[in-house]
């Protein structure tokens, strides 16, 4: 169990920035496996439309479209008594119930993200040798990365999910265009950012085949597990109440096994 630990340790340093050591192939193909599933589970939930060249729509689905909103006439009677009206939501109100909506992959949560937020970051890739597809694709990506930091245990906001978003964006923007060897001449801070630290992968790319092979083929029971410990950074005694095991130490057993079936 020695060396379990010891890879645990080298992984989560990497995970939160406090360590530039890489670590094992097999624990970033499978931070990269559920990071995949995370992208088309959310890309799904939010698709773009383009019309004269820069505007966009956003389209509910038909499963989670909302219910057409009732309007009243002036000398119709309200459909509620006036003192059971309740208050406006704050703003922190509003922001908690983002956050809440974002992870619960509430539909509305996200297009209320994207009515509000996209078209910073369209303006953004814009001004920066960018294209209204790449502005999609940086949304899109920004929206993934922030949804996992969301969901993993332990994390703060240190600023508001409007800023984190952009800084994630200006982020992913910066270096397609150094792989791009483009030069951004215009990216001014156009709104507040903050520091923003985003896992880079560096594995060998024909063991990651045979390594999302390994992971396809186990049970659901396995790949929770790998994915509460591993990507949302769950701590032990919840994942034993949640996956229903007597203890930490039995969860973490089973979990050992699991990895074992991967990386042998």
């Amino acid at each position: 169990m020695f060396e379990e630990d010891f890879l645990d340790t080298e992984y989560f340093g990497w995970l939160k920035g406090r360590s530039s050591i890489q670590p094992s192939n097999q624990l970033q193909v499978i931070q990269k496996y559920f990071r995949n599933q995370l992208r088309l589970e959310l890309r799904s939930l939010l698709y773009f439309e383009e019309s004269d060249g820069l505007d966009t729509d956003v389209k509910l689905s038909p499963i989670t479209q909302d219910k057409p909103i009732h309007s009243f006439e002036e000398d119709s009677p309200m459909p509620f008594s006036k003192d059971k009206i309740e208050k406006v939501p704050s703003d922190q109100d509003k922001e908690n119930n983002l956050i809440i909506g974002l992870v619960l992959k509430d539909n509305k949560a996200y297009i209320d993200l994207y009515e509000t937020e996209f078209s910073k970051i369209k303006a953004l890739v814009l001004k920066n040798s960018g294209s209204f597809e790449d502005a999609k694709d940086v949304f899109q990506e920004a929206v993934v990365l922030l949804v996992e930091k969301l969901s993993q245990k332990g994390f703060k906001f240190t600023s508001k999910v409007s800023t984190y978003l952009y800084s994630v964006a200006r982020y992913l923007w910066i270096n397609e265009l150094k792989t791009r060897s483009l030069r951004a001449n215009k990216l001014q801070r156009l709104y507040d950012t903050c520091e923003v630290y985003i896992v880079d992968y560096n594995f060998d790319n024909e063991k990651e085949e045979s390594l999302l092979s390994k992971l396809s083929y186990l049970g659901e029971t396995c790949i929770k597990l790998l994915e509460y410990y591993y990507y949302k950074n769950w701590e032990w005694l919840d994942i034993a109440n949640e996956l229903g095991y007597s203890s930490s130490s039995s969860a973490r057993n089973q979990k050992f096994k699991c990895l074992q079936k991967v990386i042998k």
